[in-house]
């Protein structure tokens, strides 16, 4: 504080008072655009959070169950494919379904895929309710490329029933991003093709795009691919990734250790080229011998 003035002797305050008041003032205004700055801030967090969705994990009792479930696993990737293809060739299963509005086809309708990116405005039967509303939960606009995510959906469902979250979640995820990413590069591949289609070609990319992020891709024993390259489903080394065949895992009492279904899947009592976990998702060089 300053030193006393002659005019303090004739006002009520020190003149002193006067600027801390108009201080207090300014503190009041950057007080106030502060509180709103955080408030936008935090309307902006709440509105651009990226919703992660982590893989779901079921935990089987015993060996003998995971190997059993990694099986089932296997054996689903046929009859996933012949999904896919029948969608693509408008045949089988989509056949039962409501036909596409080719008045809005798009370009990858046009290319003989299924009619996949053709708009559709109307409500599409599924079941006893809609394609909209067991896919997406609500009514809405959407490509007539939501039936193949229903059916893959509703197959993997059926291939989990001990996971029973029907609302969107990891399934979702992966699915939108990989029908997402077909319809990047088949567009890529259009253009630089000129226009000109290899429908067979074309079929073929779809079904690498959907299946990739679910079971992995770079097998050299080529499983149920059936073009001329060697690689196929399931990736060519099992490193605990995120795919489906993994949700499954045995877990020992004893030690701890993890035992995934990647690895069950051909799993033979003999066989030493297997991948234990420790509870922390770390690799551990020596298996269980509980």
């Amino acid at each position: 504080m300053d030193e006393p003035h002659l005019i303090d002797y004739y006002n009520t305050f020190p003149h002193g008072i006067n600027v801390i008041d108009k201080m207090n003032e300014e503190l009041d205004i950057l007080q106030t655009k502060y509180n709103q700055l955080k408030q936008k801030f935090k309307n902006y967090r709440l509105n651009h959070t990226i919703i992660t969705y982590p893989m779901p994990k079921i935990k089987v009792k015993d060996m003998d169950e995971l190997k059993q479930y990694a099986q089932k696993i296997y054996n689903s990737v046929p009859r996933l494919k012949k999904i896919i293809y029948d969608f693509l060739n408008r045949e089988g299963w989509i056949l039962d379904y409501d036909q596409p509005n080719q008045a809005t086809t798009g370009i990858l309708g046009y290319s003989e895929c299924g009619f996949w990116d053709t708009w559709e405005h109307d409500q599409l039967k599924w079941g006893d309710t809609t394609a909209q509303e067991f896919y997406y939960g609500k009514m809405c606009n959407t490509e007539y490329n939501i039936y193949l995510k229903c059916k893959i959906l509703d197959e993997l469902y059926k291939l989990f029933p001990n996971y029973t979250n029907r609302e969107r979640g990891w399934f979702h995820k992966i699915i939108d991003k990989s029908f997402s990413s077909v319809v990047s590069t088949l567009l890529i591949i259009t253009a630089m093709n000129g226009g000109r289609k290899n429908q067979r070609e074309l079929h073929n990319v779809i079904y690498r795009i959907i299946m990739e992020p679910l079971f992995g891709w770079g097998n050299v024993d080529g499983h149920f691919n059936d073009t001329n390259n060697k690689e196929g489903i399931f990736p060519y080394e099992y490193m605990n990734e995120d795919y489906i065949q993994n949700i499954i895992y045995y877990q020992c009492n004893k030690c701890g250790k993890v035992f995934h279904g990647e690895d069950a899947m051909d799993y033979k009592e003999e066989d030493n080229d297997v991948n234990w976990y420790y509870e922390n998702g770390k690799h551990c060089e020596e298996p269980c011998k509980c």
